[in-house]
Protein backbone atom coordinates (compact mmCIF):
# COMPACT_ATOMS: atom_id res chain seq x y z
CA UNK A 1 0.00 0.00 0.00
CA UNK A 2 1.31 3.31 -1.28
CA UNK A 3 1.79 6.09 1.47
CA UNK A 4 0.38 9.48 1.06
CA UNK A 5 2.24 12.38 1.99
CA UNK A 6 0.44 14.71 4.84
CA UNK A 7 0.35 17.69 2.14
CA UNK A 8 -2.29 15.19 -0.48
CA UNK A 9 -4.05 13.87 2.65
CA UNK A 10 -5.01 17.57 3.63
CA UNK A 11 -5.40 18.98 -0.04
CA UNK A 12 -8.07 15.65 -0.47
CA UNK A 13 -9.28 16.31 3.00
CA UNK A 14 -13.06 17.57 2.89
CA UNK A 15 -14.06 20.38 4.98
CA UNK A 16 -16.34 20.31 7.73
CA UNK A 17 -19.67 21.55 7.89
CA UNK A 18 -19.51 25.47 8.23
CA UNK A 19 -15.88 25.37 6.67
CA UNK A 20 -14.95 28.18 4.27
CA UNK A 21 -14.15 26.65 0.72
CA UNK A 22 -10.60 26.48 0.29
CA UNK A 23 -10.50 26.63 -3.47
CA UNK A 24 -12.08 30.46 -3.15
CA UNK A 25 -9.60 32.58 -1.76
CA UNK A 26 -10.27 34.89 1.30
CA UNK A 27 -11.03 38.57 0.20
CA UNK A 28 -8.18 41.37 0.24
CA UNK A 29 -8.71 43.56 3.40
CA UNK A 30 -10.42 46.74 1.92
CA UNK A 31 -7.69 49.76 2.26
CA UNK A 32 -9.15 53.11 3.55
CA UNK A 33 -8.56 55.66 0.50
CA UNK A 34 -8.51 59.13 2.29
CA UNK A 35 -10.04 62.19 0.53
CA UNK A 36 -7.86 64.85 -1.14
CA UNK A 37 -9.75 67.31 0.29
CA UNK A 38 -10.03 65.62 4.20
CA UNK A 39 -8.95 68.35 7.17
CA UNK A 40 -5.78 68.00 9.03
CA UNK A 41 -5.79 69.76 12.83
CA UNK A 42 -2.63 69.79 13.85
CA UNK A 43 -1.63 68.80 17.40
CA UNK A 44 1.83 69.36 17.57
CA UNK A 45 3.90 72.49 16.94
CA UNK A 46 7.24 71.49 16.69
CA UNK A 47 8.67 69.06 14.34
CA UNK A 48 9.36 65.41 16.35
CA UNK A 49 11.40 64.07 13.82
CA UNK A 50 15.29 63.73 13.83
CA UNK A 51 16.81 66.73 12.24
CA UNK A 52 18.77 65.45 9.30
CA UNK A 53 16.35 62.86 8.11
CA UNK A 54 14.45 62.68 5.13
CA UNK A 55 11.38 62.61 7.11
CA UNK A 56 12.32 65.26 9.18
CA UNK A 57 12.03 67.92 5.58
CA UNK A 58 9.06 65.83 4.53
CA UNK A 59 7.16 66.86 7.95
CA UNK A 60 8.61 70.36 8.18
CA UNK A 61 6.88 70.79 4.54
CA UNK A 62 3.12 69.81 5.36
CA UNK A 63 3.53 71.19 9.03
CA UNK A 64 1.47 74.22 7.66
CA UNK A 65 -1.36 72.16 5.35
CA UNK A 66 -4.51 72.03 5.97
CA UNK A 67 -5.45 69.07 3.91
CA UNK A 68 -4.53 65.86 2.43
CA UNK A 69 -4.51 67.29 -0.97
CA UNK A 70 -1.54 69.82 -0.02
CA UNK A 71 0.17 67.68 2.30
CA UNK A 72 0.98 65.22 -1.09
CA UNK A 73 1.55 68.22 -2.97
CA UNK A 74 4.19 69.04 -0.45
CA UNK A 75 5.87 65.58 -0.83
CA UNK A 76 4.85 64.12 1.63
CA UNK A 77 3.25 60.30 0.91
CA UNK A 78 -0.05 58.58 2.51
CA UNK A 79 2.21 56.77 4.82
CA UNK A 80 3.66 60.18 6.50
CA UNK A 81 0.07 60.97 7.14
CA UNK A 82 -1.31 57.55 8.37
CA UNK A 83 1.95 58.09 10.80
CA UNK A 84 1.57 61.59 12.17
CA UNK A 85 -2.39 60.26 12.86
CA UNK A 86 -1.53 56.96 14.68
CA UNK A 87 1.49 58.24 16.44
CA UNK A 88 -1.40 61.18 17.44
CA UNK A 89 0.70 64.71 15.87
CA UNK A 90 -2.03 65.20 13.82
CA UNK A 91 -5.84 64.54 13.38
CA UNK A 92 -7.38 63.61 10.07
CA UNK A 93 -11.21 63.98 8.87
CA UNK A 94 -12.24 60.36 8.13
CA UNK A 95 -9.87 58.14 10.04
CA UNK A 96 -11.02 56.87 13.33
CA UNK A 97 -9.66 59.07 16.55
CA UNK A 98 -6.18 57.12 17.76
CA UNK A 99 -6.88 56.47 21.47
CA UNK A 100 -5.01 58.17 24.14
CA UNK A 101 -2.06 55.63 25.79
CA UNK A 102 -3.11 54.90 29.31
CA UNK A 103 -0.16 57.23 30.97
CA UNK A 104 -1.61 60.50 29.53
Amino acid sequence: MARTSLRTRIRNATPGPGAADPATPAPAPRRRRLADDARITWLRTDNPMTPGRKNYDRYAARMGCTTVGEALKAGSSIGDIVYDHEHRYIEVEGLPPVPAPASE
